[in-house]
């Protein structure tokens, strides 16, 4: 897969008869795999290549200056879009000159100008340009009157709910991380570097793995049950977010996770941990034995529930 920081650094008509899709993609859910699925048809019955034209940062933080948390940190998108075998990703800045790009200009200088787009293939609520005004009905003229072939792939409808990154942010937003799967097609993961902390978990018995400079949306304050990915190895973990108040209440949250059955050092690490149930909320205990009888009863949980990767 072939990765382009700008528009600009994708070389003019490089790719053969460019099937290309436009989206945020956050999440990468089972409804965005719907459209990458009929884009890797549609290039295929073209013999040409599928390309994937994405945007960074979130066009939210553009155009509302929202600081939006994402589902997926930027290098596991890019992850997981290689895994699905398109042709190339460009990851373009979004800015206001850009979000400024009518519909119009945009699909003459960029899509069939730039690009040599065959065809679009785009998802049912995607809107492009300035105001919005690049549509389905845009859509619907560009096909009528032969300027350029779009295909508008249908919701992903699972229980009656239309999959969307909305729908999955609530249900993380609600500590629902064991419903998550069910429309993301994965476990809901956070990312990040795992730092030193204060030593207290080693302390008492329960060593922790300090997760910092973590990109995506958390989950609410609470204990839950875990995968622990560490380079090719992955472990059962208990993950506590949340503030410490049996011991300090602190300002900030943190991330910290207890690694079943592992002893190695692996700080400045970057680790990936997969929510899979959230077992109780975060709560003060009245004593440092009665949280550990507590943790206890959290890993015997854990273990009985999760099974460990092979």
């Amino acid at each position: 897969m072939e990765i382009y920081q700008h528009i600009d650094q994708v070389p003019q008509l490089a790719h053969r008869s460019p099937v290309l899709t436009i989206g945020n993609f956050d999440g990468v859910h089972l409804g965005h795999r719907k459209i990458f699925e009929r884009l890797l048809s549609c290039a295929d019955e073209a013999n040409g290549a599928a390309l994937c034209l994405t945007f960074d940062p979130h066009p939210l933080k553009v155009l509302r200056d929202e600081s939006i948390k994402l589902l997926v940190a930027r290098e596991e998108k890019i992850r997981i879009l290689r895994r699905l075998g398109i042709s190339g990703l460009i990851l373009h800045p979004f800015d206001p000159g850009f979000a400024a790009l009518s519909p119009e200009a945009f699909v003459q200088q960029i899509l069939k100008e730039r690009l040599g787009v065959r065809k679009l293939v785009v998802g049912y609520d995607y809107a492009f340009g300035k105001d919005r005004r690049g549509d389905q009905h845009f859509f619907d003229g560009l096909h009528q009157r032969g300027e350029l072939e779009v295909e508008v792939v249908p919701a992903l409808q699972i229980d009656g709910q239309i999959v969307s990154s909305s729908l999955i942010r609530h249900l993380v937003e609600q500590g629902d991380v064991d419903v998550v799967p069910r429309y993301l097609g994965r476990p809901y993961t956070l990312s990040g570097l795992v730092m030193e902390g204060d030593h207290r978990g080693k302390k008492i018995g329960f060593p922790t793995a300090n997760l910092a400079y973590i990109q995506e949306l958390l989950p609410p304050t609470g204990v839950y049950a875990t995968i622990v990915r560490i380079g090719q190895k992955s472990f059962v973990g208990v993950t506590n977010i949340g503030y410490n108040p049996t011991f300090v209440q602190r300002r900030a949250v943190s991330v910290e996770t207890h690694i079943l059955d592992f002893d190695g050092d692996i700080y400045r690490m970057e680790i990936e941990v997969a929510f899979l149930e959230k077992i109780r909320d975060e709560k003060k205990f009245q004593s440092v034995s009665e949280l550990v009888n507590q943790i206890e009863r959290d890993v015997a949980h854990t273990r009985r529930k999760v099974t460990p990767p092979e």
